[in-house]
C-alpha cells in the first residue's frame, strides 16, 4: 500500500541506468502530507511513477552525490535557486502527470540524468476519473461515428498499424476502458452465466445394449450392413419369420443420436476473440515502446505490461480452452447485443474499432509525452457534455459528426482542439417562437467598434463555450445588428473546487482584497472575468463557469427579476463511469433560458428593442445633445421623466389674441379633426404628445410650453366648442381633436427661434399641427 510523508528521496539516473545524484524533496508549506510514495505493484498497476506530488502545492528540492558541476533544468515547474543550483523549488500549479526532472551539466546545459515523479490532481480523483473522462470521450465518439458507419462495415480485426499518429491515443483508450472495471466485470459475468447451445453427437453402439426404439432407429435396422444372423428359436427371430424373413438378421452396430451443451458459441467465439486482439494490439505496442527513447516511454511499458497481463488471465481461464476460433462476426447476434456481459464486451470491441480509425491531435495536450493535463481533459471532457445536451434539447441542421469529424489520409480526424473553434447548428423550436441556436467551442469574439457587428467593444475574447440564439427568419449578422442575438458563454474553471475560491464570500473585506491585488492577487478574477464577457461582447447576456465542485449548488446572479442577464457557476463533476455529475442542473437552466428567450413578453426583449431602435436613430442621425435644463422629475410625481428624444412636442397654429385668451382661461385647445385642410392625422406621436408649442403670424413662436395634462385628445363637436364659448364659429360640418392644456411654469417665458425648428411647415402648410421631439423644441431656445 502507499504511503504519504513530508520528505522523499529519489535517484538520478542516466540512460545506461546508472545513478549521478540524489534529489530530496521537502514539502514547503505546513498542510496535510502531499508526497506519497508507492509500492512497485500499484506503480505498475496504474502505470504511475512511486513518488508522487500534488497539484496545487510547493516543494523545496536539494541535488547531492553529483560527480561533476550539475544543477536540475530551469522549466516551469522547477525552478532552481540562481546562487546555490543544488537547491530549488517545485512549483506543480495545475500540472499533472507525469514530471521529468533533467539533471544537466551547468556549463553546457546537456543533459546528464533524471528523475521522474507524479503530480496528481487534488481535485477529481486521479484515476478513476481521469479514466473516466477519456472513456466517456471515447465512447462520445464511437456514437457519434455510428451515424456516418454502419455496424455492417466493421472489421474483425481492429486496424492498428504501426505508422498511425494515434497508438498512444489507443493505449489511453483501452486502458481506460479496461481499468475502469466494466470491461473485467462483464468477462466475468461471461464465464459466470454464459451462452450455450444443443449440440448433436453420434455415437456408435452396439445392437444388444438398445433401450428405446426410433423412427432413425427403424430405418437402420432394416437397412444397415454389417449385420449378424438371428436364431429362429429367439423371439425376435421368430417375429421376423412370422413375417415372411427368411433369414432373420439384425446390424451388428448403430448410431444413436446424442444431444449435449456446448459453450462453443459463434458469441463466446467473440468474446475469445476480442480478448486475443487486444492481447495481439498491445504486443505491437509493447514491441514498438522498447524502441522508443523518449521520456514516457518506460511509462507506458508498466501499462501495456499491466493490461497484458490482466487479458493473459482472462483468457487462461478453463472456459475459453474448448472455445474455437471466430470464423463469422455474429454481430446481430440478440445475444450480442442483449445478454449481460456480452453487450458490454461488444460495445467496447466497437469503440475500440472506431477509435483505431479515429486520430485526435487534441489528445496531445492532455496526454502527450506521459503528461496528463486533467485541466484540459476536463475541458474536453465538458465539449462532449455540453455536446450531449444541445443534440437532446434541439433539432441539429446537420449531423455533428460531418463537423467533428474530417477524413484525411492518415484516418478520420477528431477536430477538437483548445486552439481551434468549433460549431454546431440547430434548432429550437417552442409554441411561441422559432428559433435557430448555435453550439460553439473556442468561439473567438474579435474586437469591433460597429455596433451592429457582432463580437467585443474592448479587445478579443474567447470563451471555451458560446450558445447564441437568435430567430429563425434572420440570419446571425441580421440578428446581431438588430439586437435580437442572444449570446450565453461558459468557461470551464479545473483549477478550483468550491464557490468560494470562484467569487469570494459576500462579506469579503474589498480593502483587504484591495491590498492582495497589489500583491498580484485577484481573489474574484473569475467573477470579474464573468463581467468582462458579458459587459463586452456584445448581446451577451449571460456568463457562466463550469468547475468539478463536490458540494456547492449552481450560484446564479439575476441582474433583474428574470433569468437573464446573468451570471453564475454550475459544480459539473465527473464521475468513475464519466458521466457527468451534477449536469441535471445545468440541464435545468437551460430549459429555463429556452423558455425565456422564446417569450416574446420578457423585459430583456423590450430592452433590446428599444436599444436597437435608440442607437439606430443615432446612427442615422448623429447623437443629439441638450444645453438648456429641463426638468429632473414629472409633473405629478418624483419618477424620472421620459428622454428627450422620445418626449413629444406638439405645434399648433393660434389665430389671433382671443384664441390665445380662450386657450388660457379654458385649459382647452382644437385640432380640425376631419378631410379638410389644415384637420390632423392622429398619429402616434401626435396623439401621445406631452407639451404644445404655438406659434403665429410672421414665423413666431409664443413664449412657454403648454403641459398637456392629460395623454390623448377628446373629440368634439362644433356645438361643443361654442358651449365652451369658442371665440370664432366652427365648421358645422366638421370634428375637432380637443387636449387638456395648462401652462408650464418650468418654461414660462422661454423664447424660441422658430425659423430654427426643424420639421416646421411653409406657405400654405403652415397652419397644419405636426409633432416634434422636445430636443428639436430646445435646439431653438433663444
Amino acid at each position: 500500500m502507499s504511503a504519504t510523508s513530508r520528505e522523499v528521496l529519489l535517484d538520478f539516473v542516466n540512460g545506461q541506468g546508472r545513478k549521478c545524484g540524489v534529489l530530496r524533496l521537502v514539502q514547503a508549506d505546513t498542510k496535510s502530507d502531499s508526497i506519497r510514495v508507492l509500492t512497485a505493484a500499484e506503480a505498475k498497476e496504474y502505470g504511475e511513477e512511486v513518488v508522487q506530488l500534488l497539484e496545487g502545492r510547493v516543494y523545496d528540492f536539494e541535488v547531492f552525490d553529483t560527480v561533476g558541476n550539475l544543477r536540475i533544468r530551469l522549466s516551469r515547474v522547477a525552478k532552481p535557486n540562481s546562487i546555490k543550483p543544488n537547491l530549488g523549488r517545485i512549483e506543480t500549479g495545475v500540472e499533472t502527470g507525469l514530471l521529468s526532472l533533467i539533471l544537466e551539466d551547468s556549463g553546457t546545459g546537456s543533459p546528464v540524468a533524471k528523475a521522474q515523479v507524479e503530480v496528481r490532481s487534488s481535485k477529481i480523483s486521479y484515476r478513476e476519473d481521469y479514466r473516466g473522462m477519456l472513456n466517456f470521450i471515447a465512447g462520445e465518439c464511437s456514437e457519434l461515428l455510428f451515424d456516418i458507419r454502419a455496424s455492417t462495415q466493421m472489421r474483425i480485426a481492429p486496424n492498428f498499424k504501426k505508422s498511425v499518429p494515434n497508438l498512444q491515443q489507443l493505449v489511453e483508450f483501452l486502458a481506460a476502458e479496461l481499468t475502469s472495471g466494466g470491461f473485467f466485470f462483464a468477462l466475468q459475468r461471461v464465464v459466470a452465466v454464459p451462452h450455450q447451445k444443443l449440440q448433436t453427437t453420434w455415437e456408435e453402439q452396439s445392437v444388444s445394449r438398445l433401450r428405446k426404439g426410433s423412427r432413425d432407429l427403424s430405418r437402420q435396422l432394416g437397412s444397415a450392413r454389417a449385420r449378424q444372423l438371428i436364431p429362429t428359436d429367439h423371439p425376435i427371430g421368430k417375429r421376423m419369420s412370422g413375417i415372411g424373413i427368411a433369414s432373420p438378421s439384425l446390424p451388428r452396430m448403430v448410431l444413436l443420436r446424442n444431444q449435449t451443451e456446448s459453450f462453443d458459441t459463434p458469441e463466446n467465439r467473440f468474446v475469445k476473440h476480442v480478448l486475443t486482439h487486444f492481447r495481439d494490439f498491445l504486443k505491437v505496442i509493447s514491441s514498438l515502446l522498447k524502441k522508443s527513447r523518449t521520456a514516457d516511454s518506460q511509462r507506458y511499458i508498466r501499462v501495456v505490461q499491466h493490461l497484458e497481463e490482466q487479458l493473459h488471465k482472462g483468457l487462461s481461464q478453463d472456459f475459453f480452452k474448448e472455445i474455437s476460433d471466430l470464423q463469422v462476426l455474429p454481430l446481430g447476434s440478440p445475444v450480442l447485443q442483449r445478454k449481460a456481459g456480452y453487450r458490454e464486451i461488444l460495445l467496447t470491441w466497437l469503440k475500440f474499432g472506431l477509435a483505431s480509425d479515429l486520430i485526435w491531435n487534441g489528445g496531445d495536450d492532455v496526454y502527450g509525452a506521459g503528461k496528463r493535463d486533467m485541466a484540459t481533459l476536463y475541458e474536453y471532457w465538458l465539449f462532449f457534455q455540453l455536446l450531449r445536451l444541445f443534440r437532446e434539447k434541439f433539432a441539429l441542421e446537420s449531423p455533428a459528426t460531418r463537423n467533428l469529424f474530417e477524413h484525411s489520409e492518415g484516418g478520420l480526424h477528431l477536430r477538437l482542439r483548445v486552439d481551434e473553434p468549433f460549431g454546431i447548428k440547430g434548432r429550437c423550436t417552442r409554441e411561441s417562437r422559432q428559433l435557430n441556436v448555435r453550439f460553439h467551442y473556442n468561439l473567438t469574439h474579435n474586437h469591433s467598434d460597429a455596433r451592429a457587428e457582432s463580437g467585443s467593444w474592448t479587445r478579443r475574447m474567447r470563451p471555451d463555450f458560446t450558445l447564441s440564439f437568435w430567430p429563425d427568419n434572420f440570419d446571425l449578422g441580421e440578428a446581431e445588428a438588430q439586437e435580437l442575438a442572444v449570446h450565453i458563454h461558459f468557461d470551464a474553471k479545473y483549477r478550483v473546487e468550491n464557490i468560494t475560491q470562484l467569487f469570494g464570500e459576500e462579506d469579503d473585506d474589498l480593502n483587504e482584497e484591495k491590498s492582495q491585488q497589489k500583491n498580484g492577487n485577484y481573489k474574484r478574477a473569475d467573477l470579474l472575468k464573468m463581467h468582462a464577457y458579458r459587459d463586452a461582447i456584445r448581446r451577451s447576456e449571460g456568463a457562466y463557469i463550469l468547475y468539478p465542485g463536490d458540494k456547492d449548488s449552481p450560484t446564479h446572479f439575476s441582474g433583474f427579476h428574470e433569468i437573464l442577464p446573468g451570471l453564475g457557476a454550475f459544480p459539473i463533476r465527473p464521475g468513475s463511469d464519466g458521466e457527468g455529475i451534477g449536469l441535471q442542473q445545468l440541464s435545468r437552466f437551460l430549459d429555463e433560458v429556452i423558455l425565456h428567450v422564446c417569450n416574446r413578453a420578457t423585459a430583456r426583449e423590450q430592452s433590446s428593442f428599444h436599444h436597437f431602435n435608440i442607437y439606430r436613430k443615432d446612427e442615422l442621425n448623429g447623437v443629439a445633445s441638450i444645453n438648456a435644463p429641463i426638468p429632473e422629475t414629472n409633473h405629478s410625481d418624483n419618477i424620472r421623466p421620459i428622454p428627450p428624444s422620445e418626449h413629444s412636442v406638439l405645434v399648433g397654429w393660434c389665430s389671433s389674441d382671443e384664441h390665445l385668451d380662450w386657450f388660457c382661461k379654458m385649459g382647452l385647445y382644437n385640432f380640425r379633426a376631419g378631410s379638410r385642410r389644415g384637420s390632423i392625422r392622429l398619429a402616434p406621436e401626435i396623439a401621445g404628445a406631452r407639451h404644445l408649442m404655438l406659434h403665429t403670424h410672421g414665423g413666431k413662436a409664443l413664449p412657454g410650453l403648454w403641459r398637456i395634462k392629460v395623454r390623448g385628445p377628446r373629440i368634439f363637436t362644433a356645438d361643443e366648442l361654442v358651449q365652451n364659448k369658442y371665440p370664432s364659429d366652427p365648421d358645422q360640418n366638421a370634428i375637432y381633436a380637443v387636449f387638456d392644456i395648462e401652462l408650464d411654469t418650468f418654461y414660462k417665458g422661454w423664447e424660441w427661434d422658430y425659423s430654427k425648428l426643424k420639421g416646421r411647415k411653409t406657405g400654405h402648410s403652415s397652419a397644419e399641427p405636426f409633432a416634434v421631439s422636445l430636443i428639436d423644441v430646445l435646439d431653438t431656445h433663444v
